[in-house]
């Protein structure tokens, strides 16, 4: 038999849900806990971003949902929602071939910041990137503070213009972040929890960009299915990611 919890007692669990909400910003737990009750495209407001892609229709197409889409607004440049694979079940994003998926932010213009996507590389796997920018807008201008490689044929993820190299590791979920203090315009890339980089934030790639956090990108370069899930962008001090509480019961 269930029986519904009384309101106050609704407040009660909302208000314990919220303090002890997890934190996925420097140094999120091993598995990244379980984000998979949490409604996709959760923007918590100008200071936060979550996505887990779970709430979307399985096979649809990301561009034009959630705030993505293909680079400078093309469609052809889109990806598909999945359940082949999923750090929070049931679903991620499968970028491959033309994919080439980019969410802006906005207000992210000074203080520290973490940039958290998980990734699952497959074994054999070409070179795909991920990218972040200081500066984007649909048919430009661009400028670019981070770009990374995962080249899976070469058992290698590679920093580019820094010469940051670590092994990658595949057929598993790793976390990628990007720790970035844009009051001392610098960025530190881990993969798998070990150091990839540490450089400038507005000379890391382009050169000549502004203290702004400006977008994402998801980018496949031609290559098979690269899979992404959990993106977030949180203050260093963690995200305060809310328990979803559509409906609670006890037997």
């Amino acid at each position: 038999m269930k029986k519904r919890v009384p309101s106050c007692t609704l407040g009660i669990l909302l208000v314990f849900a919220l303090s002890a909400a997890q934190s996925y910003g420097g140094t999120a737990p091993a598995g990244g806990g379980d984000p998979g009750v949490l409604p996709a495209d959760l923007n918590l407001g100008a200071d936060e971003f979550w996505e887990n892609f779970d709430s979307y229709v399985d096979g649809s197409e990301m561009h034009g949902q959630g705030g993505w889409k293909g680079w400078d607004n093309n469609p052809a440049f889109g990806a598909l929602v999945t359940s082949a694979f999923s750090h929070s079940s049931p679903h991620s994003v499968d970028i491959t071939g033309s994919s080439d998926l980019v969410h802006e932010f906005a207000g992210f213009t000074s203080g520290q910041w973490v940039l958290t996507a998980w990734v699952y590389v497959p074994a054999g796997t070409p070179l795909s990137y991920i990218l972040a920018l200081n500066t984007y807008a649909d048919g430009g201008p661009y400028n670019w503070s981070t770009q990374v490689f995962f080249d899976a044929m070469s058992g290698v993820v590679v920093s580019d213009f820094d010469g940051g190299t670590l092994p990658i590791v595949t057929d598993d979920w790793v976390e990628f972040r990007v720790e970035i203090d844009l009051d001392t315009d610098t960025q530190v890339g881990y993969y798998d929890g070990q150091q990839l980089y540490s450089k400038s934030w507005t000379e890391g790639v382009s050169g000549g960009g502004v203290l702004n956090i400006a977008a994402i990108d998801l980018f496949a370069n031609g290559a098979t299915s690269v899979y992404y899930d959990n993106v977030s962008l949180c203050p260093a001090s963690g995200c305060l990611v809310p328990v979803e509480l559509k409906s609670i019961s006890i037997d």
